[in-house]
Formats: structure tokens, sequence, C-alpha cells
């Protein structure tokens, strides 16, 4: 073959190839002008944020209502919405969740840092905000507040002022979907996730640490039947529920009332008694008395364990215990059962791949860490390297015989427990995190998944210590590739 023939062929290699290029680069560009024309001046556009998968539930029910209304409709993840689909939507609904003291939820993150913050320009565009939360925390839907206002501030005009759904409050829902039939002109029917629940059986409950300046930290364990279902890093919510002390208490004060109707009020607010109203019928009057919330608590056990374990730290209300930590840790009896409703917390579970694992936490939160760490074990995944904080060696060594064991059998790498009254200079868990950056590092290179699990002060340092050692851009990554997983109060 003469040079002038291999030359020639070069020369058409490399125009094939550039040809490609270009047939790619257009077929991209067309796919990102068709997710763009998606969206058009009939297109009312829903946005859900989640942490554990009401607010998507939600925004699902309202897309399929309004497509049967005739809307042309477009449903999307607020981590899938791009500055240009925001800027191009005319009419847009938001249902989003706050998670903890005011964060937006995980996979919210880069809109709420990023392209809410946006030099924008909305002022076509008209809108609608849902904020679920809890009002147990100071900053109550504070994630849907700030979205409001950053609307706003954009220039976008609001159908009506934004609602706020306390804990999933069915009165909170239906004005929402009262609002949403006065501006479509069609009916919304109410309808939230259906709970499934089951009666638990306290099997035993163990003080776990005894001394401690901690407040008292549990373990319980609950009998449960076959059709109770969970998987690692899923929520348990308690339906709380008044002691038999309090209600005998209260039939002390209301001697009239007999014992079915006593019963009537074992899940019902007795601090808050409702006025009896003259000519009034008692059971008219009982129906007034409001429903006791749930608590949510992270499994500590998995299903093949055949039993619920939960690990609960007492909380001081005033001078009495909370609702849910005093019914589980003084109220219950042994053998006596209450309800429970297992919640699937999908961003907390497990990765699907075979990786390394680093599970990080505090206090209570050592329960989703072991539910994790006995999967994994049950498993045949061993990478696993656990950091965990509490309070005094001497007192607040929980765990200390699994886990022990578990390493020593090789099916836990790296154990790091720190306590913050210890004299050392290794007080929290970021402290451990900053000290062995670079083998943490290591196993990030290595594909390892990120598990964090308890309080929300913890969360934020160990937040900071993460974007000091791997930058922000990398955190970002991680969230966004679901090898950064979190479950915090």
């Amino acid at each position: 073959m003469t040079q002038a023939v291999s030359t020639l062929l070069i020369f058409f290699s490399l125009l094939l190839i550039l040809y490609l290029i270009a047939i790619v680069v257009l077929t991209l560009q067309r796919i990102r002008a068709n997710q763009l024309k998606l969206i058009s001046a009939n297109t009312l556009l829903i946005v859900y944020a989640t942490q554990s998968g009401q607010s998507e539930h939600l925004a699902i029910q309202t897309a399929a209502q309004l497509a049967e209304a005739g809307e042309q409709v477009q449903l999307l993840n607020i981590e899938q919405l791009s500055t240009q689909q925001l800027q191009t939507a005319k009419r847009v609904i938001w249902v989003v969740s706050t998670y903890g003291e005011g964060d937006a939820p995980d996979q919210a993150q880069h809109f709420d840092h990023h392209i809410l913050k946006q030099n924008l320009d909305l002022a076509h565009q008209s809108y609608a905000v849902l904020a679920l939360g809890d009002r147990r925390y100071a900053n109550f839907c504070e994630f849907g507040h700030r979205l409001n206002q950053m609307l706003q501030q954009h220039k976008a005009t609001p159908w009506f002022d934004l609602v706020t759904v306390d804990q999933l409050s069915q009165d909170d829902l239906l004005h929402w979907n009262n609002l949403l039939a006065q501006q479509f002109q069609h009916d919304f029917a109410l309808s939230t996730p259906v709970r499934e629940w089951h009666a638990i059986q306290l099997k035993s409950r163990h003080l776990l640490n005894q001394g401690s300046q901690g407040n008292a930290l549990y373990h319980l364990c609950f009998a449960v039947s076959p059709t109770m279902t969970w998987q690692s890093g899923d929520i348990v919510e308690i339906q709380c529920e008044n002691s038999n002390q309090i209600l005998q208490d209260f039939q002390v004060k209301f001697p009239d009332l007999n014992a079915i109707q006593i019963e009537q009020l074992r899940d019902r607010n007795l601090r808050d008694i409702p006025a009896q109203l003259p000519q009034q019928q008692t059971a008219e009057w009982l129906e007034g008395f409001k429903q006791l919330p749930v608590r949510e608590y992270s499994i500590a056990s998995i299903q093949s364990e055949g039993q619920l374990d939960l690990v609960v730290r007492q909380e001081i209300d005033g001078a009495e215990l909370g609702l849910g930590s005093g019914l589980l840790t003084q109220g219950l009896k042994l053998r006596q059962s209450i309800h429970a409703y297992v919640r699937c917390n999908q961003s907390f579970h497990l990765c699907k791949e075979a990786r390394p694992a680093i599970f990080i936490g505090n206090g209570s939160g050592i329960a989703g860490l072991l539910a994790h760490l006995k999967q994994r074990i049950d498993d045949v995944q061993y990478q696993n390297w656990l950091i965990y904080g509490e309070r005094q060696s001497t007192f607040d060594h929980v765990f200390s015989e699994d886990l022990e064991t578990w390493q020593r059998l090789g099916q836990i790498t790296t154990i790091n427990r720190v306590f913050s009254r210890d004299k050392s200079s290794e007080k929290y868990v970021q402290d451990v995190l900053r000290k062995h950056a670079n083998e943490f590092k290591h196993w990030v290179e290595q594909g390892a998944c990120i598990y964090l699990c308890g309080s929300l002060n913890m969360a934020q340092g160990i937040d900071d210590a993460l974007v000091e050692i791997l930058g922000a851009k990398q955190i970002n990554a991680l969230r966004k590739a679901g090898h950064y997983r979190r479950d915090v109060y």
C-alpha cells in the first residue's frame, strides 16, 4: 500500500469520526430541545422534593387528578429539574418536604444552593407550593417557606398563599385540595398513603447507659407478625397512646364514663379536654378529643431476626417524659402491645451494588447503623467501617459485645468510637474523619457508600468535615449518585 493511499484512508477515517461526533452532538441537542419542548405554554409542571416518599406520593396523586381534568401535566423530581426547564415553565405546582431543622431534602440540595440562587426571571410564571413538615421542629416547613420567598423574589406569582401540612394532617390536605379545586374547577379526592398498622408486643427492654450524664437510652425488642416486613434503613411509626395509669386517673375525674368509653380515649390527647356543650351527647363530646401524634424511630433489626428492635432515648418535655419515649421506656409493660406502621425510607436503604460502606452516627442513631451492619454481614459484605459517638466510655459503650464480635470475625474492618465527655483529642465523629482523612478518601475512591444516622447537630458537623476533606463538588456528586445517604433528626 502506497503512502498516498494510507494518507487518504487516514483522512477519510478522520472525516468519518467527525461525522459520527456531529451526529451524536445533534442527537443530544435534539433530545435536550425535546425535553424543553415538553414544557410548553400549556404544560403544568409538578415538581416534588422528598426525603421519605410522602411528597412524591402527593405529587403523583395531584398529577393524576389534574390529568383527569384535562391538564397537560409533567411530573419531575426536583433533582431532575434544570434551570432551563424552570425558566420555560409558565405554571408550576411544588410539593416539597423539609428535612430536619429547616434543610431541603438531600435530592433538593443542588436546587436549593445553586439553581434557586441564580438571577432568574420568572415574571411569566404562576405557581402554588404545598409544604410538608412537622411542627415539633422550630423551623416548620422551612424549605417550603424559603422556596416560596425565592420564587416571589424572582417575580413569580402565587395562585394562593403557601399551604403547610403538619405530619400529613387530613385537615391541612383537605384545605390544599379545596384551593386546587377552586383554581382548576375540578373536584380533588383526599388520598394519603394507606398505613398498614400492626400490633407489636414488647418482649424485653434494657437500659443501655446506666450512670451516664446523658438521658437514658433503651434497647427494646418487640414480637411481630410475619406479615410485618421491612428493609434495613426503614422507619417504624409508633402511634402514641395513654398508659393504663393515665386512663385510670382520667376516669377518676370523669366517673360517668364507662370502660368502653375510656378505652376509646387510649390514643387521644387528654391534656386538651374539649368543653362539653349543653345538651351535647357524651359520644359527640368524646369525638372532640384530638388524636395523639405518631413518633418515628429507626429500626435496629433486620427481617431475618424475626423481631423488631428499637433504640430509644428518653426525651424530657418540661417536667414529663416525651409522648413517644415516655410510652416506650416507661408506660408500656412487658407483653403489652401497641400499634406500629413500617414506613419505607428508600433514601436510606443500602446501595444495591456490593461496595465498601462507611457508617457514621451518634446516640440513638446507632439503631439505623446496626440494621445496615446486620444486613451487610448477612449478605457477606465485610468491608465496613463504623464511626460512632457517645458521651462517656465508662457508661455509653453501647452494643460493644456485638460490635467487637463482628470485628473479631472480620465482618467489620474498622471501628472508631469517640466520647465527647472523655479527655481525648477526638471528641466527635467529625474529629475522626479529619484525623483519618487520607484513609477516608481512599475508601471513597474505592467506591464506598457513606451512611449517616443520628442528630442534626452531628450531621452538620459531618457535612462540614466532608466538604473539607472531599470538596463540595464531590459531596454533591456522591449525593446525586446515591452514595451519601442520611437519616438524621
